[in-house]
């Protein structure tokens, strides 16, 4: 659990972390050199909970402070967890229990529960992504879904240790470092799932740091998609004779496909409803109709489209031609 600044929270996540009915953990604290009362908390927990154990971070930032506390670690299983945020009592017991029993999965989460104390953040934002992540359970789910958006919440993982010496920890640059490092171990083959039970509380609020880094935004998210996506094809090897469609041309989807092409992966066209810009060009790519498409043997589509629903009717559509997911299209938004 790195933490920096958490003296609002801190006293409320230990308690729920100390209630486990799991009783054989250890709590490693990174302190990511706090200056509020977060190390005075913690020195006093640690006095009292012999289970706690309590670092400076040698580094500096999250990255450093979640790489430090894996290394000092004794258990091969790593659950991860933020000092604003409250485990469910069965939460540690329940994952635990999940993946010694499918010993296939190299990470299981679990759905969460968003909450927020403050009347000025509704956090409708995070509502919406927690309905999507909710809803995403099996391993052939993550595999889907693995570019739309970070299939957890990060502080609801748990991950075999030994992941981390074969594919490598977290990663430092201008991404957020748990996306990167699911779609990196994604593409090394780890199975990843979710238990269908609520198990955490998320907290929202305005000092998230996912909410005022720039290593949150879209264009950090546009970056790393466009970055493994390329990895992915290739290693799949989907394409073949096939051409690349990506279906959107609007503003979001002109500018991931500009990350996607800047990574040297050529789109042939771009499939869009939109009369006016059907038979235009975006970076000299043609704009088309969906009445193009035809065959999944002709055909690889990403799906560009986010909105509420959209991305939902795009697949019905090309279910409805015989595109199966994951093999002839994937969804990046």
């Amino acid at each position: 659990m790195p933490i920096k600044n958490q003296e609002p929270f801190l006293e409320e996540c230990l308690n729920s972390i100390r209630k486990q009915t799991k009783q054989d953990w250890e709590l490693i604290v990174v302190d990511d050199h706090s200056d509020d009362q977060s190390s005075s908390i913690l020195s006093i927990w640690a006095k009292k909970e012999p289970r706690i154990r309590t670092f400076e971070n040698p580094g500096s930032g999250i990255v450093d402070a979640l790489n430090f506390g894996i290394s000092k670690s004794n258990s091969d299983l790593i659950a991860r967890m933020d000092g604003d945020d409250l485990m469910h009592p069965l939460r540690l017991e329940e994952q635990s229990k999940f993946i010694q029993h499918n010993q296939a999965l190299g990470v299981v989460s679990c759905e969460v529960i968003q909450f927020t104390q403050s009347k000025e953040n509704k956090g409708e934002g995070y509502a919406h992504y927690i309905d999507w992540t909710n809803q995403i359970h099996s391993s052939e789910e993550h595999k889907s879904y693995r570019f739309v958006d970070c299939l957890f919440a990060h502080p609801s993982v748990l991950f075999k240790k030994k992941l981390v010496t074969k594919y490598g920890g977290y990663r430092k640059g201008d991404h957020p470092e748990d996306f990167e490092l699911w779609l990196r171990w994604l593409s090394n083959g780890v199975h990843m799932e979710k238990i269908p039970q609520k198990l955490l509380w998320w907290r929202d609020h305005s000092d998230r740091t996912s909410r005022i880094s720039k290593r949150y935004d879209r264009a950090a998210f546009h970056r790393i998609k466009a970055q493994y996506l390329k990895v992915w094809l290739k290693k799949e090897n989907l394409l073949g004779d096939r051409k690349l469609f990506a279906w959107g041309a609007g503003r979001v989807a002109r500018k991931l496909i500009s990350e996607i092409t800047g990574n040297g992966v050529s789109i042939d066209a771009l499939i869009d409803l939109d009369p006016k810009k059907i038979g235009k060009d975006f970076q000299g790519i043609p704009i088309l109709s969906p009445l193009t498409i035809t065959s999944p043997k002709d055909y690889f589509l990403l799906v560009l489209v986010g909105s509420r629903g959209a991305r939902e009717e795009i697949i019905k559509f090309l279910e409805a031609r015989d595109f199966v997911i994951g093999r002839d299209f994937i969804p990046l938004e």
